[in-house]
């Protein structure tokens, strides 16, 4: 929504076109896809997003708190970290249903565009036998018409018109999301907990638990075996800590013999990186997982592969949250030595902790957004 209302203030405010440069790296769809959006909409206004040395605002998907020192120029609008809203304490029939639940709620919403109320009937019994599995789940549905009487006779689903997502998306008993995947939907669902297999991995791990995830380019499958040989003889070497490995084909058994690993083809990276379990992170350096990890506060093993990561896992080392490694270079003894250190020297988690709270702090407000647009008028 501010990232909107910026961009909404710089199209009406400004009398004539402007030329504005917006920094996107064309490698990997992740450097892309958030910047992108936002150059289509000021294209789309008239201005020329294009030239650099003319530019009048330079938007950059970095975050300034993390990335190394650079000079600082008016002309630099800094837009990593701008997605986050602050969630409202919810209305009392909202608490109620939420209080009264005995294992949790799930929240079903499918938008404002595509109405659950139009789904076909066939569709809508299929949500509702599905619910009726999970009895002592609550079902808050933005189902938008109290006529149909759509949930009559299912005691564990609650529907409502409106639903005030953003603020139960961050609710203690809520258990998980059914959405559509809009655009309002995937922001603010970003964070917003831990799916309960996942959770159960966490809440069972006797000191907590690290993630290892090398993104969805140079998969862990791919790894060379000996490679592979020297993650797992280091793991074994942390019997009290459960390592969570994204490990993209079951069928290699990669992980059998070895109790304190658990593999999956897919984890909710940024929600566990936000997990007060979760001891760190042991990453490629790919542009979303140093934000994911530095606006969390999680330290770090980076074992940068190719491209940028070289680069962003250095900007965490420099910040003293991270440790780096040389791919070519992997042994035991250093992953052995790195995992101890994010893990019992705190003065990785304590720097980890302060990024995090300096982006947390970033002062972009809707008082101070119009003066952005003012600049070079």
């Amino acid at each position: 929504m501010k990232l909107l209302l910026l961009v909404l203030y710089i199209i009406l405010d400004l009398a004539a076109t402007h030329k504005i440069f917006v920094y996107s790296p064309k490698f990997g769809v992740s450097h892309v896809n958030f910047m992108g959006k936002l150059a289509d909409i000021l294209v789309r206004a008239g201005h020329d997003v294009e030239e650099v040395a003319k530019s009048s605002l330079y938007f950059a998907n970095v975050d300034e708190h993390v990335d190394f020192p650079r000079p600082i120029s008016h002309k630099v609008v800094y837009m990593g970290g701008t997605g986050k809203v602050k969630a409202k304490p919810l209305e009392k029939k909202f608490e109620d249903i939420m209080q009264k639940s005995k294992k949790g709620v799930i929240l079903v919403s499918f938008g404002s565009v595509a109405l659950s109320i139009n789904m076909p009937q066939e569709v809508k019994q299929v949500f509702l036998e599905t619910f009726k599995k999970f009895p002592d789940v609550t079902f808050l549905w933005k189902y938008e018409k109290d006529e149909h009487k759509i949930a009559e006779g299912y005691q564990n689903v609650v529907t409502d018109k409106w639903v005030p997502q953003n603020d139960l998306l961050e609710h203690p008993k809520l258990l998980g999301f059914v959405s559509h995947g809009g655009m309002n939907s995937v922001q603010e669902g970003a964070s917003k907990g831990v799916p309960m297999k996942f959770e159960d991995i966490m809440q069972k791990s006797k000191k907590g638990v690290i993630l290892v995830s090398f993104g969805t380019v140079a998969l862990s499958h791919s790894m060379p075996q000996e490679v592979k040989q020297v993650f797992l003889e280091t793991f074994k070497k942390f019997p009290d800590v459960t390592f969570l490995w994204k490990y993209e084909k079951d069928e290699h058994k990669i992980a059998e013999g070895y109790k304190n690993v658990v593999t999956d083809k897919w984890v909710p990276q940024n929600d566990l990186l936000g997990h007060p379990k979760l001891l760190g992170f042991v990453s490629h350096g790919g542009m979303n997982s140093v934000q994911e990890g530095s606006s969390k506060g999680v330290p770090m093993v980076m074992i940068p592969l190719f491209a940028d990561q070289y680069r962003n896992s250095k900007m965490l080392e420099y910040r003293k949250m991270a440790v780096v490694l040389d791919r070519k270079e992997l042994t035991v003894e250093k992953l052995t030595e790195a995992l101890k250190k994010i893990i019992e020297d705190n003065s990785y988690r304590k720097n980890a902790k302060r990024i995090s709270a300096l982006i947390s702090a970033k002062p972009i407000a809707a008082n101070c957004i119009n003066a952005f647009s003012k600049l070079n008028k």
